[in-house]
């Protein structure tokens, strides 16, 4: 696959770890992309996302941890699709891991150190500097109309801590835009 390609699936192989698997993390966060064992990084993961979908079956509970990044990151894909900024879907969750990541510790639930770490780590794969202010509304505005909300609020997948995440959790508009901010 070309490069943009591989950094895409890599994302999700970023969030397969963030959410079940802490111990692949630490060995997963020093490496490049070029330096993986793909075979076994691919097997891995369809190995946790088999897991965690065999028991939740009925996407009731463990299995929404799988939406780690994609309510931010959808709405971000969605917002650049027809611009000069398109994104692979990989991309665009990766930002929104990074920002769910973010609004998990603002919330207390994520070790500061646990956020910046997945931060640093992402920004080695992915350029984080997409989103600027006059786009936060329109964003917003993509991301309430996400399947996964609630009662007319926003919802989505945090962690408390690497290894662990915990679905439908609402999150606020002053919360997401802290999020965008982090990015930078």
């Amino acid at each position: 696959l070309p490069q943009n390609e591989r950094r895409s699936g890599f994302a999700e192989v970023l969030k397969h770890h963030l959410i079940s698997d802490e111990k692949g993390w630490v060995q997963l966060k020093g490496k490049s992309i070029d330096d993986m064992n793909w075979n076994e990084l691919i097997a891995h993961s369809v190995h946790i996302k088999k897991s965690i979908t065999d028991s939740d079956f009925e996407e009731t509970g463990a299995r929404k941890t799988l939406n780690f990044g994609h309510t931010i990151g959808h709405a971000i894909e969605t917002f650049y699709l027809n611009t000069p900024k398109k994104l692979l879907h990989g991309e665009a969750i990766a930002l929104g891991m990074v920002c769910e990541a973010h609004i998990s510790s603002q919330k207390g639930k994520l070790p500061d150190e646990s956020c910046e770490e997945i931060k640093s780590t992402i920004l080695k794969h992915f350029d984080m500097q997409i989103i600027t202010s006059p786009d936060y509304e329109r964003i917003i505005s993509l991301m309430k109309q996400d399947k996964k909300n609630s009662g007319g609020n926003i919802q989505c997948v945090l962690l408390d801590k690497i290894g662990t995440a915990i679905w439908d959790q609402e999150i606020s508009e002053n919360e997401i835009i802290n999020s965008f901010k982090y990015l930078y």
